[in-house]
C-alpha cells in the first residue's frame, strides 16, 4: 500500500451523524486551530471539514484549542482523505448530487487558506486535483442543476400538498433565499419575499419578479401554504405572526444557525423541517423517471471520475517524491565528493592545478558510474523497493 500523501488528515463532522449544534461547536475550534496550525476549512449548512498537513493528530491539535470531538466524527488520512475531499468536490456525498454550492466552498476555502498563510505541499496538489475533478464532473450534467433549496420545496410539498398557485414565502434575500425563490417558482408557487432589511426586500423582489412581504406578516401568514426561511440571524416575530405562522404553513428553516426558536420548533410539531432533516433522504427530488435515470447515469460517471482523479494523483505524488529523493541522493553524492577532494588536496598540497582537475574529473566519472542507474531507477521505481531502499540506506 503506497504511503503517499501520508501527512494529509482530515477531521469531517457532517449532517445528519452530528447534529448542527455539535458541528457548531466544532467549528468554533477548527477556525482559530487552522489558523494557527494551517490547512483548509470547508464549512457548508451540513458540513465542517479539516484539511491540514503534517503528522500531529488533528484530534489533538483541536482538543488544545478547547474541543470536545462530537460522536460520529469522521478522521481520515493519506489516500482515504485526499479520497474524501475528491468526493466532497464533486458532490457525491451531497444533499443534491453534484450541487454547484459545494464545489464554491471547495473553492472559497482554498482562498481563505491561502490568504491565512502558505499553503503548498501535497495538500495544494490535492485540492487543485478535487477542483479539476469538480469543474469537470459540472460539465457532465445533461438537467438544471438543483440546489439545497430544491429539496426543501420537495419536502415541504410533501407534507403540505403542491405548491402551484399557492403562495410560498421566503425570508432572505441572501443566495440561499434566492434560490429558495427561484426553487418554489419552478414548483409554481405565488412567491413572496420579506427579509430583515425593507429596502433589501423590495430591491430583490423587484429582481426576483415576486410581490415584497413585511419582515413580520402577521396575520398574513394565514394564507401562506410553505415558509422557506434563509437568514443569518433570529426571525423575531409578534405573537401574532408566530400564532398564524404555527397554525398553518409548513415550516423549512435553511438557516444555520436555525432563525427559529426552539419554542417555535417546538409548537411547529412536525410542520417544521430544520437544515439536518434536508440531510436525511425522504423525499425523490427527481421530477420523472427519466431525471432519475440520468441522476443514477450521472452518479456514476462521477464515481468513476473520483477514482481515476484519486489513482492519478497517487501516481503524481509518488512521481513527485521519487524526484524529490533523486535530487536528494545526487546532493548527497556531490557533496561527499566535494568533501573527499578538499580533504585529499589539502593533504597533498603539492599536487599541480592540471592534477587536481585530472584527479576531480575522475571523481565525476566514478560516481556517475558508481550512482548514476541508481539514480535512473529512483527515478523509475517511485515507491517501489528501490526507492524505499535507497531512501533508507543514505537516509533521504
Amino acid at each position: 500500500m503506497s504511503d503517499v500523501a501520508a501527512d494529509i488528515r482530515a477531521v469531517a463532522a457532517t449532517a445528519p451523524d452530528v447534529p448542527h449544534a455539535a458541528r457548531q461547536l466544532l467549528e468554533a475550534a477548527i477556525l482559530p486551530a487552522a489558523k494557527r496550525h494551517g490547512g483548509a476549512v470547508i464549512r457548508t449548512c451540513h458540513r465542517v471539514e479539516w484539511y491540514r498537513e503534517g503528522p500531529e493528530d488533528p484530534r489533538d491539535l483541536l482538543v488544545g484549542h478547547g474541543a470536545v470531538i462530537p460522536d460520529g466524527t469522521t478522521i481520515a488520512s493519506g489516500l482515504d482523505a485526499v479520497g474524501r475531499l475528491v468526493t466532497v468536490s464533486l458532490g457525491l456525498d451531497s444533499v443534491v448530487l453534484g450541487e454547484d454550492q459545494i464545489l464554491h466552498q471547495v473553492r472559497q476555502a482554498v482562498i481563505d487558506a491561502r490568504a491565512a498563510g502558505p499553503f503548498g505541499g501535497e495538500l495544494a496538489f490535492a485540492f487543485d486535483a478535487a477542483l479539476h475533478a469538480g469543474r469537470l464532473g459540472r460539465t457532465w450534467r445533461s438537467v438544471r442543476s438543483q440546489s439545497i433549496a430544491d429539496v426543501a420545496i420537495a419536502r415541504a410539498v410533501s407534507m403540505a400538498g403542491p405548491a402551484r398557485d399557492r403562495r410560498v414565502l421566503v425570508v432572505g434575500t441572501g443566495e440561499m433565499g434566492r434560490l429558495a425563490v427561484r426553487a418554489a417558482q419552478a414548483a409554481g408557487a405565488d412567491v413572496a419575499l420579506a427579509s430583515r432589511n425593507g429596502a433589501r426586500s423590495r430591491e430583490a423582489a423587484a429582481t426576483l419578479g415576486v410581490a415584497p412581504w413585511p419582515t413580520d406578516p402577521g396575520l398574513l401568514l394565514a394564507d401562506v401554504a410553505i415558509v422557506l426561511i434563509a437568514l443569518g440571524g433570529t426571525w423575531d416575530l409578534r405573537p401574532e405572526s408566530v400564532r398564524a405562522l404555527t397554525a398553518g404553513p409548513v415550516v423549512v428553516d435553511l438557516s444555520m444557525p436555525a432563525a427559529l426558536s426552539a419554542d417555535v420548533v417546538a409548537a411547529l410539531g412536525r410542520r417544521s423541517i430544520g437544515i439536518d432533516d434536508l440531510a436525511v433522504a425522504e423525499v425523490d427530488t427527481a421530477s420523472s423517471p427519466v431525471r432519475a435515470g440520468e441522476d443514477a447515469r450521472y452518479r456514476d460517471r462521477l464515481v468513476g471520475l473520483r477514482d481515476r482523479t484519486i489513482e492519478t494523483f497517487r501516481v503524481r505524488a509518488e512521481a513527485r517524491r521519487a524526484a524529490g529523493a533523486a535530487r536528494a541522493l545526487a546532493a548527497t553524492v556531490e557533496r561527499e565528493r566535494h568533501a573527499a577532494l578538499a580533504a585529499l588536496f589539502r593533504g597533498r598540497p603539492d599536487l599541480a592545478p592540471r592534477d587536481q582537475a585530472a584527479i576531480e574529473a575522475m571523481t565525476v566519472r566514478l560516481t556517475d558510474r558508481l550512482f548514476g542507474s541508481a539514480l535512473e531507477r529512483l527515478a523509475a521505481d517511485g515507491d517501489g523497493p528501490d526507492g524505499r531502499a535507497v531512501r533508507q540506506v543514505f537516509d533521504l
